[in-house]
């Protein structure tokens, strides 16, 4: 599989399984909601590594209040600083399930913390150089948006991704060995 596809699908199961956890059902959209949003959340955070760039999280602001309103089970009405933490929190949880799936296929990097803001006009078009993987979802009334901009950082090669650790027999299983080998 080549680095952009590991990314889109590692991306994809990430959102998937946040979602899940703060009851969404996001479906993929056909829609670039950068271009309606006019007062929003943005939310970003950085990789270096495998891979350079960063991660960012764009929703209206109904649709930031909303999901936190499912994260705290309680409603949320305006977009304020726990708003804007919640929806740092989602960002951290969608960049730590694609690093993890990243990890198991043999790529590594690390993360910044969570960058999230208020925005109060409309997100341009991404200008920056590297590779873009942008993902609009939608779950009931709630829209976002996921844009990963990457490099693959110079000179990286695939690690082996890591082995699942082998249980260490305990004592009263090597005594059980030696008293059946005596036999």
């Amino acid at each position: 599989m080549d680095t952009n596809a590991i990314l889109t699908q590692a991306l994809t199961e990430s959102v998937d399984e946040m979602a899940g956890i703060i009851s969404l059902s996001p479906k993929i959209i056909d829609e670039d909601i950068a271009q309606s949003v006019e007062e929003g959340v943005s939310s970003k955070i950085f990789i270096k590594g495998a891979f350079n760039g960063r991660i960012i999280f764009l929703t209206d602001t109904k649709s930031a209040c909303q999901i936190v309103s499912n994260m705290l089970g309680t409603a949320v009405e305006e977009c304020t600083d726990e708003v804007l933490d919640g929806i740092g929190e989602v960002v951290n949880m969608a960049i730590g399930g694609i690093k993890s799936r990243c990890v198991n296929q043999g790529y590594n990097f690390e993360i910044s913390i969570p960058s999230t803001r208020v925005l109060t006009r409309k997100e341009g078009p991404v200008t920056s150089k590297g590779e873009l993987i942008q993902k609009d979802f939608v779950s009931d009334d709630i829209k976002f948006q996921i844009r990963l901009i990457y490099r693959v950082a110079e000179g990286t090669e695939k690690e082996e991704p890591p082995q699942e650790e082998t249980k260490k027999p305990s004592a009263a299983d090597l005594l059980s060995q030696m008293i059946n080998k005596k036999d």
